[in-house]
């Protein structure tokens, strides 16, 4: 998966440029601009997708619903609903959070925004490989007390350097939290809730 892989890498990509783009262009044109990467992959995949060569037999749509009948499926959804939703969140929410708070430039706080975004993306693959070593369940228990603990720090608004370390942990918590959502943490999953 390359860079992808890595994390949410796109979102790292839109808040380093974005703002700079709207200084020069404004947002309506830069959503605009973001057209273009978006016809470029869709063109490459036309071209270049192919299908499987051995295809499995299709199934009726009713079987696909099945997997909610495993409890699994929902502790995962609400596990990965905090680790990814709260990035994914943090990521749209700093910017206003950096300029209403700490009264930067728009330009700064995507900059600063950038950086905090860094810590979830490549700190994903930390993630995995300590569920792979240690366990999902416990890598997580560890992860959330301390993505609690350091939004617990920010919502004092202490000054800029301690708020920018506490989102920088923050964020790469809560994407290593992304990450143990793989073979380790099913298993252990399957042992601890059954």
């Amino acid at each position: 998966m390359g860079i992808a892989g890595a994390g949410n890498s796109g979102t790292l990509f839109a808040t380093l440029f974005g703002p700079r783009l709207a200084t020069e262009f404004g947002w309506h044109n830069v959503l605009g601009m973001a057209l273009i990467p978006l016809a470029l992959v869709f063109i490459a995949y036309i071209f270049m997708a192919k299908d499987a060569p051995s295809q499995p037999e299709p199934m009726p749509v009713k079987a696909y619903f099945r997997i909610f009948k495993s409890t699994d499926t929902w502790y995962f959804c609400v596990l990965y609903s905090v680790t990814f939703g709260g990035f994914v969140g943090l990521s749209s929410f700093l910017s206003i959070f950096f300029v209403d708070q700490y009264h930067l430039s728009r330009v700064s706080a995507g900059d600063f925004v950038t950086l905090v975004v860094a810590a979830g993306s490549f700190f994903r693959p930390v993630g995995g490989y300590l569920a792979d070593r240690l366990g999902g369940t416990n890598v997580l228990s560890v992860l959330f007390i301390v993505v609690s603990a350091t939004m617990f720090g920010v919502s004092y608004l202490p000054s800029f350097y301690m708020v920018m370390i506490l989102l920088f942990v923050g964020m790469a918590c809560l994407g290593m939290g992304n990450g143990p959502f793989s073979r380790s943490f099913l298993s252990d999953s399957k042992r601890k809730w059954g």
